[in-house]
């Protein structure tokens, strides 16, 4: 059985989960392969795909893929409702957003080329007559 599946959709690399549960057992080596998969990249939707039940290994390593890294945006997502109700069950979505698909993901993501304006409180600075 085939762990995950790597597929790259408009500059975005989709990681799907392709095994039903995350627990003590699998965890540590889905976990090597989804963080290998996401080395170098710059958007990651890690789609839970198959995914149905997660121990709390399993969450931690969920936890861990969603902090992503430096230079990396990752999302989630899961169209499974045991999945979204774990999330909610254990108060993850107040802190990691779980999207229904991965259009709903992908669309959260910065488009290339976009400056990104994380608050209102940033300054902004005017661009002289030259544009610079």
């Amino acid at each position: 059985m085939q762990i995950l599946k790597r597929e790259v959709i408009r500059q975005c690399t989709v990681v799907t989960i392709q095994i039903p549960s995350l627990d003590i057992s699998n965890t540590e080596s889905v976990s090597r392969r989804v963080t290998a998969t996401m080395r170098g990249q710059c958007q990651v939707v890690v789609d839970l795909g198959a995914l149905r039940y997660f121990d709390v290994n399993g969450f931690a390593a969920i936890l861990h893929w969603a902090a992503g890294r430096e230079g990396l945006e990752v999302r989630l997502c899961s169209q499974s409702g045991r999945v979204q109700a774990l999330f909610e069950l254990l108060s993850a979505n107040s802190f990691v957003q779980l999207c229904r698909s991965r259009e709903d993901a992908m669309a959260t993501f910065r488009r290339p080329g976009v400056p990104y304006v994380s608050s209102a409180t940033e300054k902004i600075v005017p661009l002289d007559e030259h544009g610079l």
